[in-house]
C-alpha cells in the first residue's frame, strides 16, 4: 500500500514540475545583439532569486571574541551584515601588509570565494575616485582595536588597504554575528592564506530533488541573432547548433551548455566585465538559490560562478555547480554552464557526520598533502541521480579540497581511486 501511494505522490510531483517547468522555461522570442546580451537586464529563463547583493557576498562571516572563533554562513545573516556594512567605508589607501596575522587583530572577518571588485560589493561610500575601481579583495578585516579601522585584503595577491568605518555600524555587525549561533571553528593557514573549519564533526542531510530538463529554444533566442541561420546536429550525447560566428553544444551526458563566439579582434574591454557578468548570470541561469562569484580572471576577463544550498556550495565530478562567463568589448565570448536544473525538493535523508577540519587536513598530510598545497577546502554539496529514479536528484556532503586550481573529493585523494569521468549520466 505504501508503494502505491508513494508512486502516487512521486507522479502528481513530476506532473506539478512539468506544468511549472513550461510556464517558466518558454517566455516569448527575443531578438538580440551582442551589446544586449551583455547590457540587458530582464531575466527571462527560469524565475531565480539571484541578485547583486549576493552574488558579490561572502561565503562566510567568522565572529572572534574570548579566544573562539565562530564560523557563520546562513544566507540571511550574510545580507543582513553586508546590508549594514553597506557604503559605510571611506578613506581607502592601498598599505604594506602587517606584520601580525589577521586573525590576531580581528573580531570579525568576512571571506569571500575569490577577490571581488571593491566597488561591485557595496560597502564603499560612494566616490569620484577611480583607483577604487581597480581595487579587488578577498577578505575584509574588522579591527578589534580600532573599531573605526577596517582592512581589504587581497591574500591572492598579498595586497593591502586600510579604510575607515563608524563604530557605530562595527557594534552593530558584532550584535548580529552575536544573535546567530554559528559553528566553532579552528585557523588554518593554507596557500592562499587564512581558512577557518568546524573545529568539531559536522552533520548534514542528503537533500533530494526532482530534475527538470528545459528547453533548448531559449537559449537559441538569446544566444543567436539570427535563428533562421543555426545549423543544426543531433547525436546521442549532443545537440548542436551553429552559425558563421557562433556555436552551442548541449552536453547531454554531463548536462552542460557550452557556447562560444568568434570576435572581431580589437583593443577595447568591457567597461565594468564584472558587472556584465552578474547580468549574464541572471539571464542564464536557472538556480532558484544563492549563486555567488567563485572564481576570477581579470586579465582574461573570465568569471566563474558558484551555485550554493543552505551556505554550501555545490561541486561534483564532473563539477555541476559552476557558470563560466567569457567577456570581450564587443560583448560575450563564451558561456558555460549547468543545462539540467533540479529545483523542487522532495524530502531530505538521514544526517551524515562529516570530520572536523583538523581531522580532515590529518588525513590529507597522512597521504602526503600538506596545507601549503591546499588552495581551498570545504564541506559541499555533490549531486548524483537515485539509483530508484532518474528524475529524482540527490545532494550528498562531503570534504572537498582544492589543488591545482581543479575541486576533488577528498575521498578520492584519501583512497587514490582517481576516476577521469562521472559514470551516473546526469
Amino acid at each position: 500500500m505504501r508503494k502505491h501511494i508513494s508512486t502516487i505522490v512521486l507522479i502528481i510531483l513530476v506532473i506539478s514540475s512539468l506544468v511549472l517547468a513550461f510556464l517558466n522555461l518558454w517566455p516569448p522570442s527575443i531578438d538580440l545583439s551582442d551589446e544586449d546580451v551583455t547590457r540587458k537586464n530582464e531575466v527571462i529563463t527560469l524565475k531565480n532569486q539571484i541578485n547583486e547583493e549576493m552574488i558579490f557576498s561572502p561565503s562566510q562571516v567568522v565572529r572572534q571574541s574570548d579566544g573562539l572563533s565562530m564560523i557563520h554562513n546562513q544566507p540571511q545573516l550574510i545580507v543582513a551584515m553586508m546590508n549594514t556594512l553597506g557604503e559605510s567605508i571611506t578613506n581607502v589607501s592601498k598599505i604594506d601588509p602587517l606584520p601580525q596575522t589577521i586573525t590576531s587583530i580581528s573580531d570579525l572577518l568576512f571571506f569571500f570565494d575569490t577577490e571581488i571588485p571593491l566597488k561591485n560589493s557595496g560597502i564603499l561610500q560612494p566616490s569620484k575616485d577611480k583607483e577604487l575601481d581597480s581595487i579587488w579583495v578577498n577578505v575584509i578585516v574588522l579591527d578589534r582595536n580600532n573599531l573605526g579601522q577596517v582592512y581589504l585584503l587581497n591574500t591572492l595577491k598579498n595586497t593591502w588597504y586600510v579604510g575607515t568605518i563608524d563604530e557605530n555600524i562595527h557594534d552593530e555587525l558584532l550584535r548580529l554575528a552575536d544573535r546567530d549561533k554559528g559553528i566553532p571553528s579552528q585557523y588554518f593557514q593554507l596557500k592562499h592564506g587564512p581558512k577557518f573549519l568546524p573545529y568539531g564533526k559536522v552533520s548534514l542531510q542528503p537533500h533530494t530533488f526532482l530534475v527538470e530538463v528545459p528547453g533548448t529554444d531559449n537559449y537559441l533566442n538569446l544566444l543567436f541573432s539570427e535563428t533562421s541561420d543555426i545549423n543544426t546536429r543531433a547525436t546521442e550525447d549532443l545537440l548542436q547548433y551553429s552559425d558563421s560566428r557562433s556555436e552551442l553544444r548541449f552536453d547531454l551526458k554531463n548536462s552542460r551548455a557550452h557556447f562560444r563566439r568568434n570576435i572581431v579582434t580589437n583593443n577595447s574591454e568591457p567597461i565594468n566585465p564584472a558587472e556584465e557578468a552578474y547580468h549574464l548570470v541572471r539571464q542564464f541561469e536557472n538556480w532558484r538559490y544563492i549563486v555567488r562569484l567563485s572564481e576570477t580572471d581579470i586579465e582574461k576577463n573570465t568569471f566563474i560562478f558558484r551555485r550554493y544550498y543552505q551556505g554550501q556550495p555545490i561541486l561534483g565530478k564532473p563539477d555541476r555547480g559552476y557558470l563560466k562567463v567569457g567577456l570581450t568589448g564587443n560583448g560575450l565570448r563564451e558561456l558555460d554552464l549547468p543545462w539540467r536544473g533540479f529545483q523542487l525538493e522532495l524530502d531530505k535523508q538521514a544526517p551524515i557526520e562529516l570530520m572536523s577540519g583538523a581531522e580532515i587536513i590529518g588525513e590529507l598530510q597522512v597521504g602526503k598533502i600538506e596545507m601549503t598545497q591546499m588552495e581551498d577546502l570545504v564541506i559541499a554539496w555533490t549531486p548524483s541521480l537515485s539509483e530508484e529514479n532518474s528524475k529524482v536528484i540527490i545532494l550528498t556532503p562531503e570534504w572537498y579540497v582544492k589543488i591545482g586550481g581543479k575541486w576533488r573529493p577528498t575521498r578520492e585523494l584519501l583512497h587514490r581511486d582517481l576516476l577521469e569521468e562521472d559514470e551516473d549520466g546526469f
